[in-house]
């Protein structure tokens, strides 16, 4: 038996096994979060699952990733992965936690497929943004459920339609106060892409473009935005950076291209910082920090006012 430094028993990677387990509908919110986030860390499934005793869910958990789901009378395989730290990039294996991430497999496409409860979010980009964009908005998916008053919808739900041409977002979804409503696009920034210049995408073009679309018209009328989407209510864009320096950078090239605005909101989430890093723990503070703003008071997106 090998152990480690402490002398504690170093657990072995779980193996598929020739057995299968009931599929459930409280394992339907487990496979929706993935499908929505394309990866989801093991803390965030549970926080948003409906099993409240972190061993029950840690058994189920392994049943997904081990044993074929039974549903309907058909055996449908394996409907979950776990992700390599090998292939993603993450620091270290983490068996005694819950820093292990979770993806679906072609069968739980399928059984979802089968549920009527698929949808497409073209996850195509690197594992390691798709954690990012999984963390922030599973913090203020998490944030927002704690009350009872307010509705998190995701996009798939809100809208089947996608941004216009030459648009897109890393993430999309509305949150309804109690009769006050927003809604909320996310853009994620790892450091990847030119603050400025020639290059075909830049930071500051994508900022120009956003402020175009969700602002009304000087003469007044509906943004682009309502028009787009057929709603009323307000849309916000989430700039979320890795380091205050880069925020600040983003901040100073709005107030120069397109000025103060109150729907542009920038945060920074140093866990995304270096090229690799484990999945995160899941907090609130997306949810109850402070969005700054440029020429106005920061905004807390938990309050409806």
């Amino acid at each position: 038996m090998k152990t480690d430094t402490l002398g504690r028993r170093l657990p072995t990677k779980p193996e598929p096994v020739n057995e299968h387990v009931y599929f459930t509908d409280n394992d339907i919110p487990i496979l929706e979060v993935c499908m929505e986030y394309g990866i989801a860390s093991n803390d965030l499934l549970f926080r948003l699952g409906k099993r409240k005793k972190k061993n029950m869910h840690s058994v189920r958990m392994l049943h997904l990733v081990t044993q074929n789901m039974k549903h309907d009378g058909k055996e449908w395989g394996i409907v979950l992965r776990r992700v390599e730290e090998d292939r993603l990039g993450f620091l270290g294996w983490m068996p005694r936690n819950l820093h292990q991430s979770y993806e679906l497999t072609p069968a739980g496409i399928k059984l979802l497929q089968h549920l009527h409860r698929y949808h497409d979010y073209n996850h195509r980009d690197q594992r390691e943004h798709r954690m990012m964009r999984s963390t922030i908005m599973g913090e203020i998916r998490y944030g927002a459920q704690q009350n009872r008053d307010f509705t998190y919808t995701p996009k798939h739900i809100f809208t089947k339609k996608n941004l216009p041409e030459g648009m897109e977002e890393d993430g999309m979804f509305s949150i309804d106060y109690g009769g006050v409503g927003r809604v909320f696009f996310l853009e994620t920034d790892r450091g990847t892409e030119p603050l400025t210049g020639k290059h075909r995408k830049t930071i500051e073009r994508q900022i120009t473009r956003w402020h175009e679309f969700l602002s009304r018209p000087k003469g007044g009328g509906p943004s682009e935005y309502a028009k787009h989407f057929d709603t009323r209510m307000p849309g916000i864009l989430l700039n979320v950076t890795t380091s205050e320096a880069r925020m600040r950078s983003m901040m100073e090239h709005q107030k120069k291209t397109i000025g103060d605005s109150k729907i542009m909101l920038y945060r920074f989430d140093p866990r995304f910082y270096e090229r690799t890093f484990k999945a995160p723990m899941i907090t609130t503070a997306h949810w109850e920090g402070a969005w700054e703003r440029v020429g106005h008071p920061a905004m807390y997106i938990k309050d409806p006012s």
